[in-house]
């Protein structure tokens, strides 16, 4: 459950899942007036086929709030981002909060494609499988980390039960009948900008680049494609900002080479800177 301030009172967001379905919620009021308000209108839920008896729903907490959500089916894993404000709302009041959704396939996180299901989940979506925990990108829905516990081990031998996060630290645990292990995620984010590049949301690669050359690879991309689509002053603005990349000589000459000699931004620049 969410809540955010309206002009009208407080407006409550909750999500719930069963085995078999995800129900969104949400209303101005009392949640007892909100619940109510649904004998009379249509409840939005997602339906996906297949079930499964551990049935999870998780969120990636950021500032306190929810951001986004995964939930654990049967189909796979449904995964969305949450949008909270009036933006989003229809003339009767009603509010869709969930956005840019999809669905994983659990055959892309076994070996041979066999679709085994997990056992429990954790976003950043970590799947525990059995005596692996694997890391997967929700963006590239490729795995990009798998822990391997030891098959010694007395929780392995009594079965790990499943995952969970905290939300202010961002730490991962996993957990059996007795114990609580801390899992060590080396860095799941390291290569976020270039899949957001590789997907042209510039903007976003941008506030996940680490450092000065990352950076310089988002603008380097940018300009040269303003620069093939014949916008050469957009280009020449994205080229300055480039520290590392190019140099100002190799820029200029594409520029000359073209008959833009003049292009604004270049003129006195010396540099550019799951449990399965």
């Amino acid at each position: 459950m969410e809540t955010a301030s309206a002009h009208n009172g407080t407006r409550f967001y909750v999500m719930a899942v069963t085995p078999t379905r995800l129900y969104s919620f949400t209303g101005i009021g009392s949640l007892d007036a909100i619940f109510t308000s649904y004998v009379d209108c249509t409840v939005h839920f997602m339906e996906l086929p297949g079930e499964i008896p551990n049935s999870e729903l998780h969120f990636f907490i950021q500032q306190r709030r929810a951001v986004h959500f995964a939930w654990l089916s049967g189909a796979g894993i449904y995964h969305g981002d949450l949008t909270f404000g009036a933006q989003h709302c229809s003339p009767n009041g009603d509010e869709n909060f969930v956005e840019n959704k999809a669905l994983l396939d659990y055959s892309k996180f076994s070996e041979g494609g066999e679709g085994v299901k997990p056992t429990s989940l954790a976003i950043s979506e970590l799947l525990l499988i059995g005596n692996k925990v694997k890391v997967v990108n929700r963006i590239s829905e490729q795995i990009v980390e798998e822990l391997y516990f030891d098959q010694t081990s007395d929780a392995v031998s009594r079965g790990i039960i499943g995952l969970c996060s905290d939300a202010l630290t961002g730490l991962f645990y996993t957990y059996d009948q007795n114990s609580i292990f801390q899992v060590s995620v080396n860095d799941e984010g390291r290569d976020m900008w270039k899949m957001y590049l590789d997907l042209k949301e510039y903007a976003a690669a941008l506030a996940s680049c680490r450092d000065a050359l990352q950076r310089d690879q988002v603008y380097l991309v940018q300009a040269e494609a303003a620069f093939v689509a014949k916008e050469f002053l957009r280009a020449a603005s994205f080229y300055a900002k480039m520290n590392y990349v190019s140099s100002f000589e190799e820029i200029s000459l594409k520029f000359i080479s073209i008959g833009e000699q003049s292009s604004p931004g270049l003129e006195g620049c010396c540099c550019f800177c799951l449990l399965m």
